[in-house]
């Protein structure tokens, strides 16, 4: 079980003194927290992401890069970086960055923070936030785990073609906790993709820490990861000790009434009753931690909250020392001795390592220039082929995008393979929800609809991939392909793909979509790739058996498509009035 420290980098007066720390001594002070951390034994240090005062941190992985090159053992962490409002490129960036200067010792927490007004300072709205975390976080997935990625969503401009660099250390992406103290959602997406749930219960009495937990647990199990009590727990805690318990509640009083967050609210006595708050002897916060797994069960990593409120740095760090040589050890053995052998640690760098086969170089190695990114004289029009992907999946995200973007990585690395250049463009039908539907009833699409038929019929191949429903295919991907010419996909090589919660719906593949594809005249990959709930189990995700299906269907296609010419791309100006936008769209704007 790992152990540690978080801060939340407030720069708070010192009650007791009437002095205020500058921002530089905060600074210098976290650092040193960090340093004595390792030193006194602690496993973990993890800081907090603000941008307004009275907080310093506002760039935790600057911080965090210096205590690396100061330490050498210390996991480094975050206590929240903020999924919806930072730019999913730049933490892919930044923290694969730091994840190679600390030697792999970086992983991080997302959160959605608890300062509403960041979200318009980041051009964002708060109201978006569950869907803000839950589209960036799926591209920054993708960003650490493809050399190359297409993507276009609802709150960032579309990428295409972009290279995250540097890429993850080991080819390794760092290990990611969603931290939450109230969000279901947010347990829920954890759950989803097989990530850590960390629930910072300082605030909160221990029953509502077990709802949110035990729901955690749930939805991990039924995502196919493991067994409930195998899901991947942390805990906040908020501590304040000396060698006597009334030592410690009369030093600590000042600090708690005049905190920040809770001062001038409830009383010491009230608060450390309904909350996991602990100002006493090392004993009572060793039997209250102890406590922790009656309601939360087996769990991986516990931190602290030591150095807030205004406490001085030499107070820090003698709590640091009590942690260390009287708490920790004691933890660790009652912890260990009670953890049953199918449970398993906190996942670090060494374990994903292992875990995914062993380290490798992914270091993209392009020639490129350095205005452009793109290699002198540009890509080879006779070597590249365009490869479109559309994806029925009805929520964010979903199942059926996650087998689409799996089989997109395959199949543009099976090409590559075969020194094919590959540009993907991907079709989302649920953005498309109602241009179909004013399609059937007008005749006509729109220009957003029509782009997204001309992306499917001028690419050089074809992924489909639609959730399975009552034994066939989806409506809305039924619709997408009636209103395609059903002469503009003869020939075509297509992909297929599907999802479901069973694999009893495996045989829609062949009485359903294969008919279809068919009727459409297109050349279709003998390999159709199945995916349903159990399969998204395994290393990284993924089942071996699924995993086995899309490498042999990735190969198919990549062959369909080599074997043919490129597809000769649309010309606007083939039509001279191919640019008139329909009359229903003409009405529309008067």
């Amino acid at each position: 079980m790992q152990f540690g420290i978080f801060s939340v980098s407030d720069v708070t007066t010192d009650p007791t003194t009437g002095r205020t720390p500058s921002e530089a001594e905060r600074i210098k002070a976290v650092v040193t927290i960090a340093k004595k951390a390792e030193e006194v034994g602690l496993d973990v240090f993890a800081l907090g992401e603000h941008h307004n005062p009275p907080f310093f941190s506002s760039s935790p992985t600057t911080t965090l890069a210096s205590i690396a090159a100061q330490t050498s053992t210390l996991q480094l962490s975050t206590a929240t970086t903020l999924i919806t409002t930072n730019d999913p490129v730049k933490i892919a960036e930044d923290y694969a960055m730091l994840q190679h200067l600390a030697d792999g010792r970086v992983d991080l927490m997302m959160g959605r923070g608890n300062t509403g007004p960041v979200y318009p300072w980041f051009g964002k709205d708060i109201r978006d936030g569950i869907d803000l975390a839950v589209e960036n976080y799926a591209l920054l997935r993708r960003l650490w785990r493809e050399d190359v990625v297409d993507w276009s969503g609802k709150y960032r401009t579309p990428l295409q073609g972009f290279t995250s660099t540097p890429r993850p250390l080991d080819g390794v992406p760092p290990f990611v906790w969603h931290g939450s103290i109230r969000s279901p959602q947010i347990a829920e997406q954890a759950a989803f993709y097989g990530d850590g749930f960390l629930h910072n219960h300082i605030f909160w009495p221990p029953e509502h820490t077990q709802r949110m937990v035990e729901f955690y647990r749930r939805r991990f199990e039924h995502y196919g990861h493991g067994a409930a009590d195998q899901a991947i727990v942390g805990l906040g805690g908020q501590v304040f000790m000396r060698k006597n318990s009334q030592d410690a509640v009369r030093e600590f009083r000042p600090y708690f009434d005049n905190a920040p967050v809770y001062g001038h609210g409830p009383s010491l006595e009230e608060f450390s009753t309904e909350t996991p708050l602990t100002v006493g002897s090392p004993q009572q916060v060793i039997e209250r931690t102890l406590g922790f797994r009656d309601y939360v069960g087996d769990y991986q990593r516990q931190l602290f909250l030591i150095d807030h409120a205004g406490l001085p740095l030499k107070t820090v760090l003698e709590q640091l020392d009590i942690l260390g040589e009287e708490v920790v050890p004691v933890l660790r053995r009652e912890f260990a001795a009670l953890k049953p052998a199918h449970v398993p640690d906190a996942p670090t760098h060494a374990s994903l390592v292992a875990a995914a086969g062993g380290a490798k170089d992914a270091t993209v190695y392009a020639p490129a220039d350095d205005v452009t990114g793109q290699g002198a004289g540009g890509a080879d029009p006779m070597s590249t082929r365009t490869l479109a992907v559309v994806s029925a999946g009805l929520s964010v995200p979903s199942s059926t995008r996650l087998l689409a973007d799996r089989l997109t990585a395959a199949s543009v690395a099976a090409l590559r393979e075969r020194g094919v250049d590959v540009t993907v463009e991907v079709v989302e039908l649920r953005e498309h929800a109602r241009d179909l539907a004013d399609n059937l009833v007008t005749g006509f699409p729109n220009a957003a609809l029509r782009a997204a038929t001309e992306t499917v019929t001028g690419a050089d191949g074809l992924i489909a991939v639609t959730p399975i429903f009552s034994a066939s295919y989806s409506g809305l991907f039924k619709t997408f392909f009636d209103v395609v010419d059903r002469d503009a996909l003869t020939g075509k090589p297509v992909l297929l793909g599907a999802t479901a919660g069973t694999a009893r719906h495996s045989l829609a593949l062949e009485f359903a979509l294969r008919p279809l594809f068919a009727y459409l005249r297109t050349t279709v990959a003998p390999t159709a790739v199945f995916a349903a709930s159990e399969d998204w189990a395994g290393g990284d995700g993924v089942s071996r058996a699924l995993n086995e299906r899309i490498e042999r269907a990735a190969s198919e296609l990549a062959d369909l498509i080599a074997g043919r010419p490129a597809a000769t791309p649309i010309d606007p100006l083939e039509e001279p009035f191919g640019g008139t936008p329909p009359f229903e769209q003409l009405l529309r704007s008067v």
